[in-house]
């Protein structure tokens, strides 16, 4: 009599190809799905934080309301006038601080919700620091020569708009003081009204700024001149001053 049970069929088993194709397939699903949980994650832990600041938030209207308007001490004090059961916490570590103590009050978290004010604007298009607008404007000047082989045009309107700035930005408009041109290779300043500019001169005497005289630089020598571009007329723009009169 035949046995049966050798002649059954056998059940094939997986090779280390079909494992390994398995273990490749569950990788990539598992990279691409741990965005998605690291996402619930965060959104779970704001909801969280959320609820937290809202419970401290009624315990301290609470508490004023109790004390004559006065606010609590601190979170510590909510807690042992037994206006909270608990001091709860960030789950990603923010820090609990009061955002506004006025009515009504507003508790913020350092990672879920704090204010974060708007930068200012620039003063001028190519920023708002002597240097920042200086050093913006050599670099147009001098990226207009790489890509055309001149230098801007330095009459009328041109000697701005060849630089792609607005002549109504800087014609005679004085910024803390100061009143920028630009024309070819160089960049003049002087005093706007009621401004007085003072500079000392390689030399080491100082120098007040007539208000009709310019300070000017040049690109071809990489140096800030007083009134005139003469080896004698070199300054040292670190020791530029500006004041009001």
């Amino acid at each position: 009599m035949k046995n049966t049970i050798a002649g059954a069929r056998r059940r094939p088993g997986y090779t280390l190809l079909e494992i390994m194709a398995v273990v490749v397939i569950l990788t990539i699903l598992a990279v691409k799905a741990a965005p998605r949980m690291a996402a619930l994650l965060d959104k779970s832990r704001a909801a969280e934080c959320l609820a937290n600041r809202t419970i401290l938030e009624r315990a301290e209207e609470r508490y004023r309301l109790d004390h004559g308007d006065q606010p609590s001490a601190s979170l510590d004090a909510l807690y042992q006038a037994r206006y909270i059961d608990r001091a709860p916490k960030c789950s990603s570590r923010g820090q609990y601080i009061w955002i506004s103590t006025a009515a009504p009050v507003n508790m913020g978290c350092t990672v879920h919700d704090w204010p974060t004010a708007s930068p200012p604007s620039p003063l001028t298009p190519l920023g708002s620091t002597f240097s920042e607008i200086t050093g913006n404007m050599i670099a147009l000047m001098q990226n207009f020569f790489n890509t055309n082989g001149r230098w801007p045009r330095s009459f009328g309107d041109y000697r701005y708009t060849d630089l792609g700035l607005n002549p109504a930005d800087w014609s005679g408009v004085a910024y803390d003081g100061f009143i920028y041109g630009a024309g070819g290779n160089r960049i003049s300043i002087k005093s706007g009204s009621g401004w007085q500019i003072s500079v000392t001169g390689v030399d080491g005497v100082n120098r007040v700024v007539n208000p009709a005289w310019d300070l000017w630089y040049d690109i071809a020598t990489s140096q800030w001149y007083y009134h005139t571009i003469t080896p004698a007329s070199k300054i040292d723009i670190s020791t530029l001053q500006i004041k009001r009169l």
